[in-house]
């Protein structure tokens, strides 16, 4: 079959024309949807492209077809994929686009201008669309939903088909195949012409069905979310029938204001349930509704099952359902705002009416005006004000309201009336039956009353003195209302109650106020801060040396009389009472005499009255003359004053305190109470940290001894006086403490640290010449001692052989010198060492380490001793890490060295062994001398190093010594912060350690 190439891109680019105006309808009818918009760009695209293929044959546009063509195609497929991309909301990778575009553009550019080869071009051009496709078909698969998954499934069926027939074109033309041209009839052509009408149709048609799917998906949530709406308004949500008022649907809240469930209301019409209190408003609320399509916050009254009313504001709208008017409202609950509304408005009338008594002159007018406003503003048809008798059983009226007329003023028993359930409580409530629940209540019984409300009025120290009682003929409506308004004119009621007890008690008060004061010796005086006038009485003016008849009874004589140094504080106490500040007004002040004189005046004072606005109106006090009190009180002050300046300029530290006991009553801290200047001087406390805390809160640390010792002198009385160091001042203290009064204690202290300095450095001394001597006699005795017994082998010897030296055989006279040259060595090394220990104890001995090699020391001393040791026939073996640093004084290692190797050949049996051996460690250098000789007792070892217990042991051939030389290498070791032990079994041999920091 013969198809015309020309005809079929003809059509590719008509289909494509078709889709360009599929695409831009779904673009403008879901603009935020953004996949669209690319996808009719690459509609465009493609018509573009198949357009520049038929103009190939044009020779004015042969050219620009070939440069723009294939880029033009391949940007509609890169407009395709990121079209999924933003379908899906998905951001886009523009340096990955960037880079794909740039790198596909660079190719088909270089194989036009560089090497002009069409074959090449194709190449490239069929593998990036067949990656692009199949980039698009992963892109589609990775971000499906559930919503439109069958129509994303069908697309990236058609994608991987698309990019299958590409990736084959790509394949034929890296086999070989043959390319003549685009417009020959080959199934090369054909198959990606093919791939442009039908392919491209199909996924045209899958993006418009998964686009619909969205649509639906999106529809379908918005449903749901209306529908979730609707149910959880807070405020109830109705859709009825416009014509009848049929419900059709209601939310949740609907059915819990109005007290139905869905079930009863369903298939019902507002009338039937009687919804409306007052249908009219329901006929109303149609018509505006048809008007104007709508209606906003329309007020009405509803009923719900109970027979409730309440007010809603409801806002509804005309809507069509199933070609049917339907009306969709939402009713807002404002019973509680209407009723605070009301409240408010009794609340302010209230107000207004008490307003108006703010300076009342009768009782009696106040109360009955109270009785009569408050059946009026609750409709009331009875209302009484009481007050209550001593006993709170029983009640007085001062104004009873009856339909109309006041009566006459009773006093009843409140036991079985509601006014008994009243008192005490602040607020008590009968809304309805009160008489069947008090059947012995005459008066309710007389009434017929069905509801009760009472208050209690209250004292200002909260005390019930009075209550107020309303009763209805009708049930109460409103309940809150009525108790809001009574406790509301209570507190004004309770005010001028409590004034007229006020008063009356007043009265009394004074008759008996005067009967006492005749027989007293108190000046009475009775302010009235109204007229400002002043009473006073006989003995008043007595004090100040006047009659009553000569003084005059105003404020202003009473300021003259006060001292002009004492007059602002007077008058600030008086202010302070009236304001509120204090309880009562008490002061000492000075007043001046007929005489001139001052005499000391205690006045004391308090308010007696107040007005309405608990403003005071009067205050009565008296005045007490105590100026031989004050005379007293001066003297001791000046003796305080003395006594404070000797306190302050002690010598010595004084301090006052209190002991304080734990639970079992021992003493386990002391508080301080007072200390002088001189205490803070020798403890380097001062006052300031020190008045009112413990000593424990200043010094943690103090020692026990010190607060055993005061509990002892304040729980005793028995005074105690000691010397003591104090850890935490690092002072030394004399104390001398006694006890003013039980628990309490005063100490008396001095600085004695210099002293016992002195005291210390005396016994040091002491310790030093008692060592000194005891090294003096321990000197003289090795004199005596040890050398005297080498001197007289010597001279002995030296006798014989001076008598017989030409009698003894050659032999003999050898053998006997070789016995005075021992003897000599021996003495030498006994000087040598008594001389070295000598030199140490008088400190002429200078320390000057230096770093040295450990091992190349031990050598030397070796050399030097070496003599000995062949003597004995004694092995030295020698071992050690080579070229060990040490830092050590060269003299005293050697000393140290020598006398260890000396004593290990002295006590070595001939023919022994001595191993020298030198460890590392982790900063310092073990050395030890052992050998196999005797060994050491266990109660001789503890003497090796103790200069004060000196010892000497014979050698294996009765080699002597002075016993110094150990006691000379521990001092040489400690001098280097070393260590030195031995460890030793007798039969078996010793070692002796000694330790060297190195380098």
């Amino acid at each position: 079959m013969n198809i015309d190439i020309h005809t079929l891109i003809l059509i590719i680019g008509i289909s494509h024309l078709m889709q360009v105006l599929v695409f831009f309808h779904q673009y403008k009818i879901n603009q935020y949807i953004k996949g669209p918009g690319w996808w009719l760009t690459w509609s465009a695209m493609e018509t573009l492209g198949f357009a520049l293929i038929l103009l190939r044959e044009v020779p004015a546009f042969t050219q620009w077809s070939i440069i723009f063509q294939n880029p033009i195609i391949f940007l509609g497929a890169i407009f395709i994929y990121i079209g999924v991309l933003r379908f899906f909301n998905q951001k886009v990778n523009r340096m990955l686009i960037i880079s794909i575009i740039t790198s596909y553009a660079a190719l088909h550019l270089i194989f036009i201008f560089v090497r002009n080869d069409i074959l090449i071009r194709t190449l490239v051009f069929d593998a990036y669309i067949a990656s692009i496709a199949f980039i698009t078909a992963f892109t589609l698969f990775k971000y499906k939903t559930k919503a439109f998954v069958s129509s994303i499934n069908f697309n990236i069926a058609i994608f991987i088909v698309h990019g299958a027939i590409f990736t084959y074109r790509t394949i034929m033309i890296l086999s070989g195949t043959p390319f003549d041209g685009v417009f020959s009839q080959s199934l090369f052509n054909l198959v990606q012409y093919f791939d442009a009408l039908i392919v491209a149709l199909l996924w045209t048609f899958g993006f418009i069905i998964m686009l619909n799917q969205r649509l639906n998906a999106e529809i379908l949530e918005t449903k749901a979310h209306f529908e979730e709406i609707f149910n959880t308004s807070p405020d109830t949500s109705l859709i009825t029938r416009l014509s009848d008022g049929l419900i059709v649907d209601l939310n949740e809240n609907f059915s819990k204001t109005f007290g139905y469930t869905k079930n009863e209301l369903l298939g019902k019409s507002t009338l039937d349930i009687s919804m409306w209190k007052n249908p009219k408003d329901r006929l109303a609320m149609i018509q505006n509704i048809e008007e104007n399509g709508y209606v906003e916050n329309f007020e009405a009254l509803f009923q719900r099952k109970n027979g409730e009313v309440l007010t809603g504001l409801i806002s509804a709208k005309g809507i069509s359902l199933n070609g049917n008017k339907h009306i969709i409202s939402i009713t807002r609950d404002i019973t509680d705002r209407k009723e605070i509304e009301l409240n408010i408005l009794k609340t302010s009338e209230a107000l207004t009416f008490l307003a108006q008594f703010t300076k009342t002159t009768s009782n009696s007018d106040f109360f009955e005006k109270l009785a009569l406003y408050l059946a009026d503003a609750l409709e009331a048809n009875f209302v009484c004000i009481d007050k209550l008798e001593g006993d709170g059983l029983n009640a007085t009226t001062i104004a009873v309201w009856h339909d109309g007329n006041f009566e006459d003023n009773v006093t009843y028993a409140l036991k079985d009336t509601p006014c008994g359930d009243v008192v005490g409580k602040a607020v008590c409530c009968f809304p309805a039956s009160v008489t069947r629940l008090f059947p012995n209540d005459t008066v309710l019984q007389d009434l017929k009353a069905e509801s009760y409300v009472g208050v209690t009025l209250w004292s200002h120290s909260g005390t019930p003195i009075g209550l107020i009682a309303v009763i209805k003929k009708a049930p109460l409506s409103n309940q809150k209302q009525a108790e809001e308004l009574l406790k509301l004119v209570s507190i004004r009621a309770s005010g001028e109650l409590e004034r007229i007890e006020a008063e009356e008690t007043l009265k009394d008060s004074e008759q008996r106020l005067q009967f006492v004061l005749q027989g007293s010796e108190l000046g009475f005086w009775d302010w009235d801060l109204k007229t400002n006038e002043v009473k006073r009485n006989e003995k008043w003016a007595e004090m100040l040396g006047y009659k009553l008849d000569e003084v005059e009874f105003t404020v202003k004589q009473w300021i003259d009389f006060i001292h002009p140094d004492d007059q602002a504080i007077a008058l600030k106490s008086i202010q302070d009472h009236l304001d509120g500040l204090t309880p009562t007004h008490k002061l000492e002040y000075r007043m001046q005499v007929k005489t001139g004189e001052y005499k000391w005046i205690l006045d004391q004072a308090q308010a007696v009255a107040w007005d309405s606005n608990r403003k005071v109106i009067r205050m009565s006090g008296t005045h007490t003359d105590i100026t031989e009190r004050k005379m007293a009180e001066i003297a001791l002050q000046e003796n305080e004053k003395k006594y404070r300046l000797l306190f302050q300029n002690l010598s010595v530290g004084f301090a006052l305190h209190e002991i304080i006991l734990n639970s079992d009553g021992n003493p386990c801290d002391y508080r301080f109470l007072e200390i002088n200047p001189t205490f803070e001087i020798l403890t380097g406390l001062k006052a300031n940290d020190l008045i009112g805390k413990t000593i424990l809160e200043i010094l943690p640390n103090t020692e026990s001894y010190w607060i055993d010792n005061y509990g002892k002198v304040a729980l005793t009385g028995m005074p105690v006086s000691f010397e003591n160091y104090s850890v935490e001042l690092n002072r030394h203290y004399h104390v001398n403490a006694y006890s003013p009064e039980y628990g309490k204690f005063a100490t008396i202290i001095n600085d004695i640290t210099e002293k016992k300095q002195v005291e210390i450095e005396i016994q040091n001394k002491n310790v030093e010449l008692t060592k000194i001597s005891s090294d003096k006699d321990r000197f003289i005795s090795i004199l005596a001692h040890d050398l005297k017994s080498p001197f007289n082998t010597i001279l002995g010897y030296l006798e014989l052989l001076t008598e017989n030296v030409r009698i003894y055989d050659i032999n003999k006279i050898e053998n006997q010198i070789e016995i005075i040259n021992q003897s000599a060595q021996n003495t030498y090394n006994l000087l040598e060492d008594i001389l070295m220990w000598a030199r140490t104890q008088s400190g002429k001995i200078p320390f000057e380490p230096k770093k040295i090699i450990c091992s190349r020391i031990c050598e030397e001393v070796l050399l030097e001793i070496k003599f000995l040791a062949d003597i004995k026939k004694i092995t030295i073996s020698h071992s050690s890490v080579e070229d060990i640093a040490i830092f050590a004084d060269i003299d005293m290692l050697k000393t140290i060295l020598r006398n260890l190797i000396s004593n290990a050949i002295k006590f070595t049996n001939p023919g022994g062994k001595i191993n020298i051996s030198i460890k590392q460690q982790a900063n310092s250098l073990i050395i030890s001398v052992s050998d196999n000789g005797i060994g050491i007792p266990p109660e001789t070892i503890n003497k090796l190093f103790d200069a004060t217990q000196t010892t000497t042991t014979k050698g294996t051939t009765y080699e002597g010594g002075t016993g110094l030389g150990l006691i000379l290498c521990k001092e040489f070791v400690e001098k280097h912060e070393g260590k030195i032990w031995v460890e030793s079994e007798v039969g078996k041999g010793s070692t002796f350690y000694f330790t060297l920091q190195k380098e």
